[in-house]
C-alpha cells in the first residue's frame, strides 16, 4: 500500500545559453519544477517488503515548457508557465492522502479523477500534474523495495493492470512487451532548432560523435525544405539517419503532403529522404486524429508518422494506430505507466506484421533527476533512441547548485561527467551510457 502524506516544490530557474526555437516560442530559459513526495509505503507479500510500514520522500521534476502542452499564443511565455505551475499544484493538493496497494493503481485512480474532474483542461496539463506525482511515487516504491524501475516492471511489483486501461490488452503482462535486460546504452540524436546556427552542427558531432539528426520544421513546406537541404550539406558525411519534428506547426493535411511532395521531388533532398526515419507530429492537434488520416496513409504506405502532443489522452494511441500512424514518443512528462502501456500496445500491434516504433524525445531535459527517471524508462522499453542535446542549450548542468552537480556524478557515474567548467551528461560515440539510471534512477536520489 502507498499512500500520500504531503508535497512540497522547488524551482530553478535555467539559462540558455542559446535561444531553442521550436516554432511556436523561442525559449531563453527554462523554469525547472522539482517535486519532493512524502510517502508512507507499507509492505505487502507481493511487494518485496517483509512487514511494516516505512516513510521514504519521491521525486519527480519537470521543465514547465510554454506552448507546447498548450498551444496558445494569445498568452505570454510567463502567464502560460504560471498556469502550468498552478494545475500541478492544484493536482497534488488534491492527491494528499490518496491511498492505493500498487503505484500502478495510485497513478491510474489520480488520473481518472483529474481528467474527469477537468474536463475544460488540455489532456496534456492534466498528463504532466498526474506523472510528476505518478514519478515521485514509483520512486518511493522502488526505493523501499530496494529495486531498479526495469525489475519493478519486470517483476510485477509496480502493479501494472493494462485492461484496466485498454480492455485489448487482457491477458498481457509487461514482461512480454519490453527487453529482458535494459538496454546499456542509448544512441543519441542532435536535435537541431528553428533559432539554431546550421554553422555550429558540425563542431557539435564532432564532439559528441552524434550521426543521427532530429530537424524541427516550421510549417512552410517549401522553406522547410530548403532548410533540411542546408542542414544537410552542413553535416555532410556525419549523418546516417534524420527525424522530423513537425510541432504541429503544419495546419492542414494538405500542407503537410505538399511538403512530404516537395522532400521526394527535390533532388537536392534526396539525402536527407533516404536517410528520414520517422516524422513526429507535423499536424496541429486540431487535424491530427481526424478521419481524412486514413486516405493520406493508404496514399502513402510508406510514410512512418509518430503523435506526440496529440497523444493526450490513454485512448489516443489506439485511435491513431486504426488511422495508420506507427507510434509514439516516449516522454515522462506525458506519464510513466501510458509509456509502458503504450509499448504493450505497440507489440500487440505489430505481431500483425505492422512497422511500429516507441521513440525517445523530450529535448528540454536538464536536472539529474528527471534525466536518470526518463533515461531509465526509455532504457526499460527498449526505445530506439533518444533525442538528447537539451544541456547544449543549458551548457550542463550549471543551473544548478554544486551538491546537484556532485550528486549526479555520485549516483549516475556512468551518465555524467565533470569538465572544467562544470558537470555535464556524457555523450560519447553518439550514446549515452545509461546502466548507472538503470540502476540508480529511481528510489536512490531522494532516499
Amino acid at each position: 500500500m502507498i499512500t500520500l502524506r504531503e508535497v512540497r516544490f522547488e524551482e530553478t530557474t535555467i539559462p540558455l545559453c542559446r535561444p531553442f526555437g521550436f516554432g511556436v516560442a523561442t525559449l531563453h530559459s527554462l523554469t525547472h519544477l522539482k517535486l519532493l513526495a512524502r510517502f508512507t509505503v507499507r509492505g505487502e507479500p507481493a511487494g518485496g517488503l517483509t512487514s511494516g510500514e516505512r516513510t521514504v520522500t519521491g521525486i519527480a521534476g519537470e521543465n514547465l515548457v510554454p506552448r507546447w502542452f498548450v498551444k496558445d499564443a494569445s498568452i505570454s511565455l510567463d502567464e502560460d508557465i504560471d498556469r502550468l505551475r498552478q494545475a500541478i499544484h492544484r493536482t497534488a493538493a488534491r492527491a494528499v492522502d490518496r491511498a492505493a496497494p500498487t503505484p500502478f493503481a495510485f497513478w491510474w485512480s489520480l488520473y481518472q479523477s483529474e481528467a474527469a474532474n477537468n474536463p475544460a483542461q488540455p489532456g496534456l496539463v492534466t498528463q504532466l500534474a498526474v506523472s510528476l506525482i505518478e514519478r515521485a511515487a514509483i520512486d518511493a516504491w522502488c526505493g523501499c523495495h530496494g529495486m531498479t524501475f526495469a525489475a519493478a516492471v519486470r517483476n510485477a511489483s509496480l502493479g501494472v493492470c493494462a485492461e484496466q486501461v485498454h480492455p485489448a490488452l487482457a491477458g498481457m503482462s509487461p514482461a512480454e512487451a519490453i527487453p529482458a535486460v535494459p538496454r546499456g546504452t542509448l544512441p543519441v540524436r542532435h536535435t537541431v532548432g528553428l533559432a539554431d546556427d546550421i554553422g555550429l552542427i558540425p563542431t557539435a558531432l564532432e564532439r559528441t560523435g552524434i550521426s543521427r539528426l532530429k530537424i524541427k520544421l516550421g510549417g512552410d513546406p517549401a522553406a522547410d525544405v530548403a532548410r533540411i537541404i542546408e542542414i544537410m550539406r552542413s553535416a555532410t558525411g556525419r549523418i546516417e539517419r534524420i527525424t522530423l519534428d513537425g510541432n504541429e506547426n503544419y495546419a492542414t493535411i494538405a500542407a503537410l503532403e505538399d511538403f512530404l511532395d516537395r522532400l521526394a521531388a527535390t533532388p537536392e533532398a534526396a539525402p536527407a529522404a533516404a536517410a528520414l526515419a520517422w516524422i513526429e507530429q507535423p499536424l496541429h492537434r486540431s487535424v491530427s486524429l481526424s478521419p481524412e488520416l486514413r486516405s493520406m496513409f493508404d496514399r502513402r504506405p510508406k510514410l512512418t508518422m509518430l503523435l506526440d502532443e496529440s497523444d493526450a489522452s490513454p485512448a489516443d494511441l489506439p485511435h491513431a494506430l486504426d488511422l495508420g500512424y506507427a507510434g509514439t514518443t516516449h516522454k515522462n512528462c506525458k506519464g510513466v505507466f501510458k509509456t509502458i502501456l503504450a509499448a504493450m500496445l505497440l507489440k500487440q500491434r505489430s505481431r500483425a506484421g505492422r512497422r511500429l516504433l516507441l521513440s525517445g524525445e523530450d529535448l528540454t531535459i536538464v536536472a539529474p533527476w528527471a534525466q536518470a527517471q526518463d533515461l531509465a524508462v526509455a532504457a526499460a522499453v527498449g526505445v530506439v533512441d533518444i533525442e538528447r542535446n537539451g544541456q547544449a542549450f543549458a551548457d550542463g548542468l550549471q543551473a544548478f547548485s554544486l551538491v546537484d552537480q556532485g550528486g549526479a556524478l555520485d549516483r549516475y557515474g556512468s551518465l555524467y561527467r565533470a569538465t572544467s567548467s562544470g558537470v555535464e551528461l556524457a555523450i560519447e560515440a553518439g550514446s549515452v551510457d545509461v546502466t548507472g539510471s538503470n540502476l540508480c534512477a529511481f528510489g536512490c536520489w531522494g532516499c
